[in-house]
């Protein structure tokens, strides 16, 4: 029996790449040589105007013609051989750069790779011919689905109205600046309008239109502009035209409008009104030029007018003459001499409000601040005295009455002094009366022993002496007889 053998030594593997067409894309392969069970990395690029799926790529495992071993029969052609996996997901946009991993086959398998690029439909976009402005897209082809942007300029004193494109007969609106290509040639349209403008004029500028105050429109399409305004001040608005918005040709206002106070609404107007400010303030108006009747709303802070009536007998101040609801208020209330406040309250039209102390809080609503006074009385008041008793004819009195005192001496005495004083100052007394001033008094009085004169009447048949000519209640007097001495009280 005759044994044949050999040995086959088999070169490194590799992955060869195929382009088809050459030059519509790239595939790179990571790593160049792998060994079998290596994960190979594909990066797949189309060129510009070319795209590629997972699907229009093959990897294939083969030998060479000829060689001695094959990995299966060659029903496919020459150099076909088994179809290997590709993991990994297509893009969303298959123009772009993604990757694809297959695993090595056993040696001595080779791999050839093969995609097959095709080319993206360009198509033409034009632009329509268009008044009062321009309209350049930044391509004149796009694929399907390609972003087109839009450089929009109108001209001054015009803005743009309408914004589309024509497929065929198909009109699409275009949100913004750009839009997707769609699947076919485009035509772009725009049409621009004059300019809206609003400006608010009214008492505050003497109605000049060159001093209107112009009002800008927001992102809601609401125009809104701010302005100080005196109590009463009227308004209205003109447009782009410089004629009445919202009023008829004399002015007379066709609109709804309402104010909004410290953040609450309040419809105060409606069409046929006029269009006065309640109350003094910065006041911020927005427009709803679009609704019918034209609506404004008026807001801002709502300061209220503080008034003060002239009193008599003394004055009265405010220390504001507006003032926020909710704000504290301070009065400033100097009664006359001799005068004090009797009454102190507001009127918020015909509601009284007593006012507690010298200080309140605003309602909502314009006041007028009342005080009125009264005589003042002042206390009369006696220190204590001895040895006798002073008692005035009243012990309260208001200024300017006349007060009577009545000194009563205790036996034996009389009044040495009677003063009246008012604080630090000496109060006049004459006749024992005094004028009261405009304060509180205090009567002090002092009394000194009575006087008295001893007088001798002579006796029959001998004669009397005293020992002193004078004497007061209780001093003992010592008496002379000729005959004989003794002791006598006189009284």
């Amino acid at each position: 029996m005759l044994l044949c053998g050999f040995t086959a030594a088999w070169a490194a593997q590799t992955v060869t790449v195929a382009i088809n067409p050459a030059g519509t894309g790239t595939v790179a392969v990571n790593p160049t040589a792998p060994a079998a069970g290596t994960t190979v990395t594909l990066t797949v690029t189309p060129a510009e105007g070319y795209k590629i799926a997972k699907s229009d790529i093959v990897a294939e495992a083969t030998i060479d013609p000829g060689s001695a071993q094959m990995p299966r029969p060659k029903d496919a052609g020459p150099n076909v051989g088994i179809i290997l996996e590709l993991q990994g997901e297509d893009p969303a946009d298959l123009s772009a750069e993604r990757e694809y991993t297959f695993t090595m086959p056993e040696e001595p398998l080779n791999v050839l790779v093969t995609a097959n690029f095709t080319g993206i439909p360009l198509f033409n976009i034009t632009v329509a011919d268009i008044q009062n402005g321009s309209v350049v897209p930044d391509k004149t082809q796009a694929a399907e689905g390609e972003t087109v942007n839009l450089n929009v300029a109108p001209e001054t004193g015009y803005e743009l109205d309408e914004l589309y494109y024509m497929k065929g007969t198909e009109k699409v609106t275009i949100t913004g600046t750009s839009f997707q290509m769609p699947a076919g040639d485009v035509e772009i349209h725009a049409t621009f309008k004059k300019t809206q403008a609003m400006y608010l004029i009214g008492s505050f500028n003497g109605w000049s239109d060159a001093t209107m105050v112009p009002l800008t429109k927001n992102d809601e399409g609401k125009w809104v502009g701010t302005q100080a305004m005196d109590a009463n001040g009227t308004f209205k608005f003109k447009d782009e035209n410089n004629t009445w918005i919202g009023a008829e040709s004399n002015g007379n206002c066709i609109v709804q409008y309402e104010y909004v106070k410290n953040g609450a609404a309040l419809h105060l107007a409606m069409p046929g009104t006029d269009f006065e400010i309640p109350v003094a303030g910065t006041w911020t108006f927005t427009v709803d030029r679009d609704s019918n009747p034209m609506t404004v709303i008026i807001s801002g802070d709502w300061y209220f007018r503080v008034e003060t009536e002239t009193p008599t007998n003394g004055t009265l101040r405010a220390n504001k003459d507006q003032a926020l609801e909710g704000e504290t208020v301070t009065l400033t209330v100097n009664p006359s001499e001799g005068y004090e406040i009797d009454e102190l309250y507001y009127m918020k039209g015909t509601e009284k409000v007593t006012i507690t102390g010298t200080s309140f809080q605003m309602p909502a609503g314009d006041v007028k601040v009342y005080a009125t006074f009264k005589q003042a009385e002042y206390n009369i008041t006696v220190n204590s005295i001895e040895n006798g008793s002073v008692t005035p004819s009243k012990d309260k009195a208001t200024m300017g009455e006349t007060i009577t005192l009545t000194v009563s001496p205790a036996e034996g005495y009389e009044l040495e002094s009677l003063t009246v004083m008012a604080g630090n100052e000496a109060v006049t007394v004459a006749n024992n009366q005094f004028t009261m001033p405009a304060s509180d008094v205090t009567i002090t009085a002092t009394f000194k022993k009575s006087t008295y004169t001893i007088t001798v009447t002579q006796p029959q048949n001998g004669t009397v002496g005293a020992s002193a000519a004078t004497a007061s209640m209780g001093e003992l007097i010592l008496s002379l007889l000729k005959q004989a001495m003794r002791l006598t009280r006189l009284r």
